[in-house]
């Protein structure tokens, strides 16, 4: 699931309610850091959701984690602006991934925080489009040998996707 800012100021905070659950709560803020109002508040459940992403965009923006529930990956990626993180996290249930250019990002990682820094300005884009869904292809097989004959044959090739695993991350036959 995709959770996408603006090009203006926002705080980014994710929680654990429970060890099942992740709340992501987005805020508009003021240039000084001061909560104007909420903009975003959605709970998600481990097991029909397994990987959330954080996506800054513009502006001054300030992630923060409390907690992340079991069995849920949440990526932060941070945008062209000067942003911070920190994990606040107690313990180690969920996996934190930090993704953003070196220096465009203060930092204060935690007990589950993962830091993906480069210095190529790509890794901050957003495509509306690279989100895809499990997918089950036909697969149709013909044969012919000496011992069984003529065969034929049916079948399936399941396709995963995560987060940037390009054309899939697994696949199943």
């Amino acid at each position: 699931m995709d959770v996408v800012g603006s090009d203006k100021h926002e705080e980014f905070v994710v929680d654990a309610p429970s060890p099942a659950e992740t709340r992501v709560v987005v805020y508009k803020t003021t240039k000084e850091g001061e909560r104007r109002k909420e903009l975003y508040r959605r709970t998600f459940q481990a097991g029909r959701s397994n990987e959330i992403r954080l996506y800054g965009l513009g502006g001054q923006d300030r992630f923060s984690i409390e907690g992340v529930g079991r069995g849920i990956d949440v990526y932060v990626i941070g945008g062209s602006g000067d942003d911070s993180f920190e994990d606040r996290s107690e313990g180690r249930r969920g996996n934190v991934f930090v993704v953003d250019v070196l220096g465009g990002m203060e930092t204060h990682p935690g007990p589950s925080t993962r830091l993906k820094l480069s210095d190529d300005a790509r890794v901050n884009r957003y495509d509306e489009h690279d989100y895809a869904i499990i997918r089950a292809v036909p697969r149709v097989s013909l044969g012919n040998n000496a011992d069984d004959g003529l065969f034929l044959g049916a079948g399936a090739t399941i396709y995963t996707h995560r987060f940037r695993k390009q054309p899939f991350a697994a696949s199943h036959t």
